[in-house]
């Protein structure tokens, strides 16, 4: 089953959806809210199956621990622009939640599932470079280094979902 609330889509198990409304049915005054804690993981580097992508492990963004998932790759080289407008507006799988990694992220990835990305290549991040606006971080893929670069260079761009713990 699909649910968009305040814009925020996501795809619930049936069985979980059933659950839930019977536990309003009979009258609980507060039901118990889905959250990732009840959710099993899958092994790094495999399909999470109704989550849109690999799974590539728990990391932190701002403080926040969460699930990684790596979804589809941009098929060419790209601008950081255009980079990070096509990651925001994809809709894959259910999901319109992907964005282009940070850079914590993107190391995960390099540790975890290096195999998704093309070796000799580097991936834009989705951080600008705190000193330099003309400037935004990438990850490389070969020997696992960042650096910066002027957005107008063209590289390349996965997308990921994060799911909060």
């Amino acid at each position: 089953m699909e649910v968009q609330i305040n814009g925020i889509r996501a795809v619930v198990d049936d069985d979980e959806a059933r659950r839930i409304l019977m536990e309003r049915l009979i009258g609980l005054k507060e039901p118990r809210l889905i959250s990732s804690e009840h959710v099993s993981a899958p092994r790094i580097g495999v399909e999470w199956a109704g989550q849109g992508g690999i799974y590539a492990g728990i990391g932190v963004r701002g403080g926040e621990q969460g699930h990684l998932i790596v979804g589809p790759e941009y098929p060419d080289a790209l601008d950081w622009s255009a980079a990070m407008s096509w990651a925001s507006n994809l809709h894959q799988r259910g999901f319109a939640d992907f964005v282009l990694p940070w850079r914590k992220a993107q190391a995960l990835c390099f540790a975890n599932v290096p195999e998704l990305f093309k070796p000799d290549s580097y991936y834009w991040s989705s951080e600008q470079h705190e000193s330099y606006s003309i400037d935004a971080w990438f990850q490389g893929f070969n020997s696992g280094g960042q650096g910066y670069w002027s957005k107008d260079n063209k590289l390349r761009a996965r997308a990921v979902r994060w799911l909060p713990i």
